[in-house]
């Protein structure tokens, strides 16, 4: 089993080779880390994160090159987050006059979400998220994490997983959120300082040809492959979302989990298995 500072530390190799620009970005973080006594950024406490939060090169992320939106196909940007992620990117907004049964926004995530699952259920799919939220959905550094691939409504684990999301990443309480191509003024190429602190991001070649990141591909941890297309985007008002509740399934043996492809996610940084 490969241990985190490996990984860490093949992937720096990987990100200064491929994306230059942000090598001085990286040597700050790893200067952080290592006045906390940490050899990678994979888990850390509050007190770490709240320090990065205060460096620049770490909060403020969404630098890679702007992408060209009129050569993306398809319609939407597409997101897998948790209840708790976005009432924590924007206001929720609670009861109202018209809609006294809005729970709060400081009850549990399970109530919000059934909240949220019991409209959907009610009104056939997707629902616009200004109905629960208010402002712009923002992320803890001030971006979030897209693509334009499609997540299946139904067999949304395998698009996770395509997004390289392990298993114990997701939710009880996921939601889907989709965003029209067409309300997006700006979309970045995710650089290696936006993945820092994920032990699954593979950096992209910034060269005049990429047009988009490129997630990993978790779904078989002996062969990791190319995933989804990976975008970084700003904050998004409200008003331009929609969302979809989906109920994490229960396990049935096939689940896929960060330990299970380690090995494989050091062999694809060119590091060593030991």
């Amino acid at each position: 089993m490969p241990n985190y500072a490996s990984l860490h530390q093949s992937r720096q190799k990987i990100g200064v080779q491929r994306q230059p620009d942000f090598s001085k970005d990286l040597a700050a973080l790893n200067e952080i880390l290592g006045e906390q006594g940490l050899a990678h950024p994979y888990d850390f406490s509050r007190k770490t994160l709240e320090r990065l939060l205060k460096n620049s090169h770490y909060s403020e992320g969404c630098r890679g090159p702007a992408v060209d939106l009129s050569t993306i196909s398809g319609s939407y940007f597409f997101r897998i987050a948790s209840i708790g992620q976005i009432v924590a990117s924007a206001e929720w907004i609670g009861p109202t006059y018209s809609d006294p049964r809005c729970p709060r926004s400081s009850e549990p995530p399970s109530v919000l979400f059934d909240y949220i699952l019991e409209d959907s259920e009610h009104e056939g799919g997707w629902l616009p998220l200004s109905r629960f939220l208010s402002g712009s959905l923002v992320g803890l550094r001030g971006f979030t994490w897209w693509s334009t691939d499609q997540v299946p409504e139904e067999q949304w684990v395998t698009g996770a997983y395509k997004l390289g999301l392990v298993y114990e990443w997701l939710s009880p309480f996921t939601v889907i959120l989709r965003c029209p191509i067409s309300a997006i003024k700006r979309a970045h190429i995710p650089t290696s300082v936006d993945g820092f602190s994920s032990p699954i991001f593979d950096p992209m070649e910034l060269t005049s040809f990429a047009s988009h990141g490129r997630s990993i591909d978790v779904s078989d941890p002996a062969s990791l492959a190319d995933g989804f297309s990976e975008y970084v985007l700003g904050p998004i008002d409200v008003g331009r979302i929609d969302i979809l509740p989906r109920e994490l399934p229960e396990p049935i043996g096939d689940e896929v989990f960060l330990d299970d492809i380690l090995i494989e996610t050091l062999c694809l940084y060119g590091g060593s298995d030991k």
